[in-house]
């Protein structure tokens, strides 16, 4: 079974920089924290949990989840859908077998 790779892009605007989406100090410090919690927990391996870091979960939540959005465990985005909580994400990169370069979209 092949996967298919899709890329989605947001209607909002959003701030960049070199590399990606720039979150604040605070959503820094708390995705560090929920990525040291996934190797803690033995969801992943360190190179699955620093590219889970890199990108802000608080980013693909709506504003009104955005104190919530670093608990392991899964959000409402609308339409009846939820975001999976980072622990499952992390689990299922890592039996992927995710390497550098590779993209994924969790459906």
């Amino acid at each position: 079974m092949k996967a298919r790779i899709i890329r989605l892009r947001s209607s909002k605007p959003k701030e960049k920089r070199k590399g990606g989406m720039m979150p604040d100090a605070g959503s820094k410090l708390m995705n560090r924290q929920m990525t040291k919690l996934i190797l803690a927990n033995k969801y992943a391996d360190a190179p699955t949990a620093l590219a889970m870091e890199k990108i802000d979960r608080g980013l693909f939540v709506p504003e009104e989840l955005k104190g919530s959005a670093y608990e392991d465990r899964p959000l409402p985005i609308g339409y009846g859908q939820t975001i999976s909580a980072p622990g499952i994400v992390a689990l299922m990169c890592s039996k992927l077998d995710v390497r550098e370069g590779m993209r994924v979209l969790e459906v």
